[in-house]
């Protein structure tokens, strides 16, 4: 997709394979070129590699702030996003974004399919589990002075649901939503596309178009 990735960032085998086929975030890779406005603030949710950073970067937004819970994702992201635009207006901040009231959480992390992967855990508690900070979307919208109408780019293993159910006034504070998320087994739990997007509808926005598990969405006038 245009993004360059130093061979010696890669973590996994099967991330390598996934990028040697140019399947790694293909839908959501494609759908960024194609639906986001360029000139636009960005805040981008879960930003992993910086592959998908990097993408957001070459539509050439006012700014981005990318949030990331995994430190050794986010050494890599800073390496990707920096071989790439140097000079980007760009801001990595670590932490999660969850529940309302919880300034901690148990994160999981694994090796799944084609990268490494995590999220917040909100039943029954697996393995490989570290302590993150979290804070609202609320929260980020202040700290880092994201201005009314910018863009939300996420991918956040299941809080979306939590951010479209619980936090909806701070996600209508985006006039679009870019989001991934498949009806995938998430350690001892399940979250469903179709929950995410009914409950994102239900929270003021209207479906664009979805392609292989990633999502356009505009917030209703």
């Amino acid at each position: 997709m245009g993004v360059r990735v130093p061979a010696k960032l890669v973590p996994t085998e099967n991330l390598r394979q996934s990028l040697d086929t140019n399947q790694y975030e293909a839908a959501e890779g494609f759908l960024v070129r194609e639906h986001l406005p360029s000139g636009v603030t960005v805040l981008e949710l879960g930003a992993c590699m910086g592959i998908i950073s990097s993408l957001i970067l070459s539509r050439k937004p006012t700014r981005l702030v990318s949030v990331e819970a995994l430190p050794n994702m986010a050494k890599i992201a800073r390496r990707v996003v920096a071989h790439n635009y140097p000079r980007a207006p760009w801001e990595l901040v670590m932490g999660a974004v969850g529940p309302i009231g919880v300034k901690e959480a148990d994160f999981y992390w694994c090796n799944k399919f084609y990268t490494l992967s995590g999220g917040i855990v909100p039943r029954k508690p697996i393995p490989f589990l570290m302590r993150v900070s979290v804070v609202t979307l609320a929260d980020l919208i202040q700290r880092h002075s994201i201005p009314v109408n910018s863009w939300l780019v996420m991918d956040i293993e299941g809080t979306e649901l939590e951010l479209a159910r619980n936090q909806a006034p701070a996600l209508r504070h985006f006039v679009g939503i870019i989001v991934e998320c498949h009806d995938t087994p998430e350690g001892a739990f399940v979250v469903s596309q179709a929950e995410v997007l009914a409950a994102l509808v239900d929270a003021g926005f209207t479906i664009i178009c979805t392609q292989n598990g990633t999502s356009v969405l505009r917030r209703n006038s």
